[in-house]
């Protein structure tokens, strides 16, 4: 029995408590926020807040501590930090290293004769590597069959290029435009309006 509970005679509810280090999202206001960006931020619980009925988030990302009373709990996930582990790990690389001993890697595990001497594997190896220098590798095509979409089968598209011939178009110099006496007409029509009104 808990003091709250010998003082008001019930049990205290315990709804509001969350997993300490579950994942928790934090509304951004609309007044910091721009139109594409998230509505909410992925944060770690870490507690509650003392002065206020706030919760206490920590974003591992920005490494920010946050306080909101704004906020949704995936009580069910938690933070996983072996991966950001493995993700800064594959970032560097061994310099010592050269390409030769992964490729000479890469062919041992191709090899399945497990009865060649070691003399024999090497200088295989090494002529695999000579000849993968001297020959490209060919780009696979796709094999697929291309076909139209099932939504324009009633469209009639196959003598489609035929109405470029009957496009017209419009003359795009000076000379172009002075050979046809449609143009002609127009640019003296377009003078003489503009000799009347005065502009």
């Amino acid at each position: 029995m808990t003091s709250d509970e010998a003082w008001s005679g019930k049990k205290p509810g315990i709804g509001n408590l969350k997993i300490f280090g579950c994942i928790a999202y934090a509304h951004v206001p609309e007044q910091i926020r721009k139109k594409l960006d998230d509505r909410g931020e992925k944060c770690i619980f870490i507690g509650y807040d003392e002065r206020s009925k706030a919760y206490r988030l920590y974003n591992p990302l920005t490494k920010k501590l946050i306080i909101s009373r704004d906020v949704e709990f995936d009580e069910a996930e938690h933070w996983r930090w072996n991966l950001e582990e493995k993700k800064v790990e594959g970032l560097f690389f061994n310099e010592e290293q050269d390409d030769d001993d992964f490729i000479n890697q890469d062919e041992q595990g191709d090899d399945q004769s497990p009865q060649q001497n070691p003399t024999e594997s090497s200088s295989s190896n090494n002529s695999r590597t000579e000849n993968s220098e001297i020959q490209p590798t060919e780009v696979r095509r796709s094999t697929r069959e291309r076909r139209v979409p099932e939504r324009y089968k009633d469209y009639e598209t196959q003598n489609i290029s035929l109405f470029c011939l009957l496009a017209s178009s419009d003359p795009i110099t000076y000379e172009e435009a002075i050979e046809d006496d449609k143009w002609k007409n127009a640019m003296n029509e377009e003078i003489a309006s503009i000799e009347r009104n005065d502009t």
